[in-house]
């Protein structure tokens, strides 16, 4: 045997003891991001969770009354907690601005510029956001580009739900006053939900509608739910 050889087979051996030693330090291997500049994370690393909640609301100096959620590359979760918060996985921490004034909540996802590379977490991040549920929202506006729409067990006077490219689903809520959702490509489904009058189209989808929900004619309705591209359900 050479001793090209042999430097190469030691380096093998190099390499496969620091990944085993990486794996059982820190389990699978994570991804590689780009954001100006490499960032490792382990798999456990890509997985986890930051709080941004903004210092007064966790303090409770800031009541809130409104929120507004925009993403372009994020899953978008509301549902109901102990108390208000904002949770992110922590390869989108970079991208999100959060601030809060006059009762109004505002969380801003921006455009990943960046690339991923690696075999470990590879589904879509989310944005996570709690909401006790002794708070009815005056209103709750959510917008994402790509992702999915998730909204359970919290209460609106006025909902507005809009997504270009992703399912929307709505349980356990209520509905006081109004609103609209709107998707151009994805299933938009209620489940359980109290509406207003509603009038529910889809140019290219199915229209499945329980007796539970007053469908009725555009003039009448004070909520709409509207797809371009996908099946509505309300259950």
């Amino acid at each position: 045997m050479t001793k090209k050889m042999w430097i190469g087979l030691t380096l093998i051996a190099l390499g496969l003891a620091v990944a085993a030693t990486a794996y059982f330090q820190e389990g699978i291997p994570g991804r590689v991001y780009w954001n100006n500049g490499a960032v490792y994370l382990s798999d456990k690393e890509d997985k986890a969770q930051a709080d941004v909640t903004p210092d007064s609301v966790m303090s409770y100096k800031e009541e809130v009354k409104r929120l507004q959620v925009s993403s372009k590359g994020a899953d978008i979760v509301i549902r109901k907690g102990d108390r208000f918060s904002v949770v992110v996985d922590r390869p989108e921490k970079p991208y999100i601005t959060v601030s809060a004034m006059d009762g109004l909540v505002k969380v801003t996802g921006d455009e990943h510029s960046d690339w991923s590379l690696g075999v470990g977490n590879t589904t879509s991040h989310r944005i996570i956001i709690e909401v006790p549920s002794d708070v009815t929202l005056n209103q709750l506006d959510l917008v994402n580009a790509s992702g999915d729409l998730t909204v359970k067990n919290v209460k609106a006077n006025e909902m507005l739900l809009q997504n270009s490219a992703g399912n929307i689903n709505v349980s356990d809520c209520k509905v006081e006053q109004s609103g609209f959702v709107v998707s151009r490509s994805g299933d938009i489904t209620f489940k359980k939900t109290a509406l207003p009058k509603v009038k529910a189209f889809s140019r290219f989808g199915d229209l499945s509608i329980s007796s539970d929900y007053q469908n009725v004619a555009a003039k009448d309705a004070t909520f709409s739910a509207s797809s371009s591209n996908g099946d509505i359900t309300l259950k």
